[in-house]
């Protein structure tokens, strides 16, 4: 028994073709079919695609596997706290991010950057562009001589970006939480798998491990509007989540460049929401991928970036900062003294 949504872009001569075989061999094998295959066009709007497939899907899933099921039970626009698997306990005595092992079976397969990534020093931070040149574009260079890795020339090299200071403290400041507070991620019940390294204080999981400044899809806003308390404010967010606001929601939200900071912040400033829900239900911050500029022959123990710095302005003319690139461009090298590093001195090159 199956159904399957095939995802791809229809610019492309054989568009979906792998979805398609899959479902057709599938057929053929004798697999039933117990919805239509749905065709989502990475061109225009995925994540509605992906929506309008789910919500007719979850219908006919309950007609065939629970005939009985409520018409509340199959509006996909009611409104009820949604339900998850982890509880945020704070933990007393505890320094920020305290060490603590995690075997790889207890690690979430889609997060494990976060339990793997090694820490590397910026030698080298300078600008590229001249002063009558507008932008940036920063000549990074990472010291990789004790951090276990090695690379070949044109790898690519994932960095995890940190949001800025400033918006998690408004953020922290908005949801009401104590930005210092330690706390541990725990599943409810054995299988789950840890979402991130715990403990780790609020601050520590809003700049690492949250996508608090990407456009937000409206699943995930449709689970936040409970959460939000002024009347108003919680009819507007649900109105841009249901069956007929996707043109509310692209004109609200997508090409007005909002994120989920402007959202909390600044749009609807009643959110109350608790911890452990914000950590599971906002989407994760995620790596960034720049194709090394050095050679790995030349400079084994270097890894060379050339990193444009994103900054674009909205229609409501606020700027936009590239999460990354900005956090990049703010990471000052070691103090060096007569050309010798202060930390430990120079590592090779």
């Amino acid at each position: 028994v199956v159904s399957l949504l095939a995802t791809n872009t229809a610019r492309l001569q054989h568009y979906n073709a792998i979805g398609k075989l899959t479902d057709e061999s599938l057929e053929k094998l004798g697999a039933k079919r117990i919805f239509v295959l749905g065709l989502g066009d990475d061109d225009k709007a995925l994540d509605e695609d992906f929506e309008k497939w789910r919500e007719e899907l979850w219908p006919e899933l309950l007609r065939r596997f629970n005939p009985n099921a409520t018409s509340e039970e199959l509006s996909s626009d009611a409104i009820e706290v949604p339900k998850i698997a982890y509880d945020a306990i704070p933990v007393t005595g505890a320094t920020d991010q305290a060490q603590r092992s995690f075997s790889s079976a207890d690690i979430n397969g889609s997060t494990k950057h976060y339990f793997s990534a090694v820490d590397a020093k910026i030698l080298v931070n300078r600008e590229l562009r001249t002063t009558k040149d507008p932008g940036s574009t920063r000549h990074i260079e990472l010291d990789i001589h004790d951090a276990g890795v090695e690379y070949k020339t044109a790898d690519n090299c994932a960095v995890l970006p940190e949001n800025d200071d400033a918006s998690v403290d408004k953020l922290a400041n908005a949801l009401g939480y104590d930005p210092d507070l330690v706390f541990t991620m725990e599943p409810k019940e054995s299988g789950k798998k840890h979402l991130f390294p715990t403990p780790c204080s609020v601050r520590v999981a809003l700049k690492s491990f949250c996508d608090i400044h990407g456009i937000p899809r409206r699943a995930t806003l449709k689970e936040l509007v409970p959460f939000v308390k002024n009347p108003e404010h919680r009819q507007s967010l649900a109105a841009l989540t249901a069956k007929d606001g996707r043109q509310r929601y692209t004109d609200t939200i997508e090409d007005q460049g909002r994120s989920l900071f402007d959202i909390i912040v600044d749009i609807y400033p009643s959110f109350q929401i608790p911890l452990a829900h914000f950590m599971v239900l906002v989407p994760r911050l995620q790596p960034r991928y720049y194709t090394i500029s050095s050679s790995s022959t030349v400079h084994p123990k270097r890894i060379h970036l050339t990193v444009s710095v994103i900054e674009q302005t909205k229609l409501d003319g606020s700027l936009f900062n590239g999460v990354c690139s900005t956090f990049l461009q703010s990471l000052e090298p070691p103090f060096t003294k007569g050309g010798k590093r202060t930390d430990e001195g120079s590592g090779p090159t």
